[in-house]
């Protein structure tokens, strides 16, 4: 029941967030700028969403905070901290794990066996997140393409934040 409750709480402040980061990352001068030199609408954010520091900052700093240390504005309401990801690369004897970083991030391939991840489930969010920006339900491929370059420029951003 506690697990039920703190996915439910996860929930709430995942989405909540999202749509705070996401408006406020919209109205900010930075996509103002953005906008204005790439021509795109702001509806539809596909250019700026592959650009992996802009997606960290959309949807991994409010956990993981600005540059990966587990301190962003949400990480305080959260029952298990966000983790350093800053020290992966020192963590893993100098050697950043791409893979492990990728997988942890897509969600969809972690065995559940030892119960629910704390992390969002993000393979299937941007995979959702392209579907709604036009890119047909029956184009798998296409979406595949989509997320796996979204998910590589999020860990490659991520890699540049390594102590």
């Amino acid at each position: 029941m506690k697990a039920v409750i703190n996915l439910c709480v996860l929930g709430i402040l995942f989405f909540h967030f999202t749509k705070f980061h996401t408006d406020y990352f919209l109205e900010s001068p930075l996509f103002s700028t953005v906008k204005a030199a790439e021509g795109m609408s702001k509806s539809v954010v596909s250019d700026l969403a592959l650009d992996g520091k802009q997606t960290f900052l959309r949807y991994c700093a409010s956990c993981h905070g600005v540059h990966g240390t587990g301190d962003g504005p949400v990480s305080k309401s959260l029952i298990v901290q966000p983790a350093d990801i800053s020290r992966l690369k020192y963590d893993n004897r100098g050697k950043f794990p791409i893979e492990w970083v990728l997988k942890t991030i897509d969600g969809r391939e972690m065995p559940r066996a030892h119960g629910l991840s704390d992390m969002p489930v993000w393979g299937q969010w941007f995979s959702s997140q392209a579907m709604a920006e036009g890119v047909l339900q029956d184009d798998i491929n296409g979406i595949a393409k989509l997320v796996r370059k979204r998910l590589d420029n999020l860990v490659a951003y991520i890699k540049t934040l390594q102590k």
